[in-house]
């Protein structure tokens, strides 16, 4: 099995606005379309019209900046 990694190039400076009204770390999410005949997870755990398409988010920038995916 190989990996795909994605990097998500943002800057961790930066801040966002969180519930209690105070700044906070960014979030960051990943959305990964492969062509229609690739699948990644049980066709339980996807859109039954869409199983190419998976998205990861929103998760905390700080500890994730960059996704794997097996491929």
């Amino acid at each position: 099995m190989s990996l795909s990694v994605v990097r998500i190039p943002y800057d961790i400076q930066l801040k966002q606005v969180l519930a209690n009204g105070k700044k906070g770390g960014s979030n960051v999410g990943v959305v990964l379309i492969l062509p229609e005949e690739f699948e990644l997870a049980p066709s339980d755990q996807l859109s039954p019209n869409k199983t190419n398409i998976l998205m990861v988010g929103p998760v905390p920038g700080k500890k994730y900046s960059e996704t794997t995916f097996p491929s």
